[in-house]
């Protein structure tokens, strides 16, 4: 894809966040599935771990505490081999929701089936990118937290090129270095915001689930704390995906002159 500034155009914040929000209201119920079958994966380790470490782990939990040194040597191994599998499983569920934001803006229609499939297809370049991207971040923060923010902001779009554009991952850092160029000071200025309003919400939901625990106790209290844990990752998911896809959508409009029905290639 040829890269040529279009604009000088700026990133509107404003007008990120209002994409973001019409995104979600008209696909909260698709990104809430895929948030629930990533969940499931999640929980389905955890009963795994549980089943192997006997009864005492679960307990532990639930009180709040931690398990013991006994039983995190015996499930160690199976933890470790789970944790690649769910780094799969993420992967896949996030290309499929990052499409589905971004499908949305392209007035494309897809199902569950469709979005999963898509999924696949990306998950291993997504995890591919994941990975080098990592290795950058801690390269830059290394160095300095300016030079590691820099770098992060940089290639912020990497994900979003690799799920939606047909390129190479090594492409994929080039293409997210032209669309956020000039545009990385209100990139961190909108996650600086996004960051500022998930504080809030932590600090409510810690409020509620503290009320609760000096109230309750044992079971009880972790209960509340799991339901609260699940509320701020429904919603930290779907409002991560959501701003994704409109920033990207908005970067691409900017830099290429790209229209809706351009966004739409990945489901060509």
């Amino acid at each position: 894809m040829a890269m040529t500034d279009v604009s000088a155009e700026k990133l509107d914040i404003g007008r990120v966040f209002q994409l973001a929000i019409e995104i979600g209201k008209r696909r909260f119920g698709r990104l809430a599935i895929l948030w629930a079958i990533a969940m499931a994966g999640v929980i389905a380790l955890g009963v795994l771990l549980v089943l192997v470490a006997g009864g005492t782990m679960l307990t532990d939990i639930l009180a709040g505490g931690r398990p013991s040194l006994a039983t995190v040597q015996k499930i160690w191994p199976i933890a470790l081999v789970g944790i690649v599998i769910i780094a799969i499983f993420t992967a896949v569920i996030q290309a499929a929701s990052i499409s589905v934001a971004i499908g949305d803006i392209a007035g494309r229609t897809t199902t569950l089936e469709e979005d999963l499939k898509l999924g696949l297809r990306k998950a291993w370049p997504l995890l591919a990118v994941s990975f080098l991207f990592s290795i950058a971040l801690v390269f830059g923060f290394a160095l300095l937290i300016v030079p590691g923010i820099m770098i992060g902001l940089a290639f912020s779009q990497a994900i979003q090129a690799t799920v939606v554009e047909k390129i190479g991952i090594m492409q994929a850092f080039d293409r997210s270095r032209f669309l956020t160029r000039n545009n990385r000071w209100r990139l961190l200025g909108l996650w600086a915001v996004v960051i500022l309003a998930y504080m809030v919400l932590s600090i409510v939901l810690g409020a509620l689930t503290g009320g609760l625990a000096m109230r309750e106790s044992g079971a009880a209290a972790g209960i509340g704390v799991f339901a609260s844990n699940i509320i701020e990752s429904l919603v930290a998911s779907i409002a991560g995906y959501c701003l994704q896809g409109a920033a990207y959508a908005e970067l691409r409009r900017i830099k290429d002159g790209a229209g809706a029905a351009d966004l739409g290639e990945v489901f060509d």
